[in-house]
């Protein structure tokens, strides 16, 4: 079963009564993926601000390509690189340049000591939130 939502600010406005009507078909969390258009963030991020607004609450989201880094970062606290992603150099040093904590997930693929090259390469940005 699937819970769709119209990735605009309407939907944002709207959002006071998604939480009951996700717990009432049996969702307990939310997956919000940013919607892109030309390269900028068109969507979900009104629903992200909305959420840390309403309630209060940091959010964080996963960046898939450089150009949303800038984009999602005004909207959470911490960006998030997937796992399948951990070593793309440019989605690393898009998400550091912003300042936020940078949290990347361990692609199964890579062993655990691996993953001090993608830190390496967030911290040699000048970003120690990693």
């Amino acid at each position: 079963m699937e819970l769709a939502v119209a990735d605009t600010v309407e939907a944002a406005k709207q959002f006071s009564r998604m939480p009951q009507l996700a717990l009432a078909l049996g969702y307990h969390s939310a997956l919000f993926v940013p919607l892109m258009r030309e390269g900028k963030a068109i969507g979900c991020l009104a629903i992200l601000r909305a959420v840390r607004e309403r309630f209060g609450i940091p959010v964080t989201t996963d960046v898939h390509e450089p150009q949303q880094a800038e984009a999602v970062a005004e909207a959470v606290v911490l960006l998030q690189v997937p796992a399948f992603l951990c070593r793309q150099t440019d989605l690393l040093l898009a998400c550091a340049r912003t300042g936020k904590p940078v949290n990347v997930k361990k692609g199964q693929f890579l062993a655990p000591w691996d993953m001090k090259n993608a830190v390496e390469k967030i911290r040699a940005s000048g970003n120690p939130k990693v």
